[in-house]
């Protein structure tokens, strides 16, 4: 969510374009494709994620997302001892990178290498 009309207007120009006098999305469409199929119950994909385990990893949660929760992301961060989790106050899913907390922990993990 976006507390100004600034910030509406970054969002909406960081997601859709004007073309011939209209608005169309600018962004792939095809990356909601898996959100659309039907979901796989069997699959278990904690081996992927833990094969990350040598890599420092730092992640961003927006504290009202409702497809990475606190709960999984607790959960992640206890199986993977160099993951960074950062979540952003009053954000859906996902935080825009902009936010000052992301920023800090941004700058903060390049600065490590």
């Amino acid at each position: 969510p976006a507390s100004s009309e600034e910030e509406w207007i970054a969002i909406a120009r960081g997601t859709y374009k004007e073309i011939d006098g209209g608005i169309v999305s600018d962004w792939d469409p095809g990356i909601i494709k898996p959100l659309l199929a039907e979901p796989a119950t069997d699959l278990d994909i904690w081996p992927l994620f833990l094969s990350l385990g040598r890599l420092a990893v730092l992640t961003f949660r927006g504290a009202k997302s409702d497809i990475l929760n606190a709960e999984m992301l607790r959960d992640m961060a206890a199986r993977h001892p160099r993951l960074q989790a950062v979540t952003v106050a009053g954000v859906g899913h996902a935080p825009s990178l902009a936010e000052p907390e992301c920023v800090e922990a941004l700058n903060g993990f390049l600065e490590a290498f």
